[in-house]
């Protein structure tokens, strides 16, 4: 990865598939898209970088860059099974959500070389995407920040 090139959320969905098990389809903004055009196993999580902000500056010959990146974690589960078991539509993703977080939240990804490169911190906003009769969506963003020279 390049001091400016997007940031690689590879790491992210490394990380989910060896902490969260339970998650049967883990991947990035490609998979989700692919994943819509057929049948999607659930639960599912993607890993998307929404967005990045770049400040640079010159120091001795070479440009310091501050980058901080938004990172949303799509997670969906399937909640027929919870209906049947009496339990509420919300409740079907909650345990699920709190294992993504209890991965993701402090841990430090691997960043662009010679990056030094902070801890995942929630932005503490998730909320429901999409609740449909068979599939419950949340959406959890995360921020990284790292500094970097070229």
């Amino acid at each position: 990865m390049s001091a400016l090139g997007p940031f690689d959320a590879t790491p992210i969905v490394q990380r989910l598939r060896q902490q969260v098990p339970e998650l049967q389809v883990v991947g990035g903004a490609a998979d989700r898209a692919a994943a819509q055009e057929g049948a999607l196993r659930l639960p599912a999580a993607f890993v998307i970088l929404a967005r990045e902000q770049i400040a640079s500056e010159p120091v001795t010959g070479l440009m310091r860059h501050q980058v901080g990146a938004q990172v949303d974690v799509l997670i969906g589960v399937r909640h027929y099974q919870a209906r049947e078991r009496g339990a509420a539509h919300a409740e079907a993703g909650i345990p699920l959500v709190a294992k993504v977080r209890d991965a993701l939240h402090g841990w430090t990804p691997a960043g662009p070389t010679g990056a030094n490169v902070e801890a995942m911190r929630s932005q503490g906003t998730g909320q429901l995407l999409k609740l449909t009769d068979a599939e419950w969506w949340w959406i959890d963003p995360y921020f990284i920040s790292y500094r970097s020279r070229s």
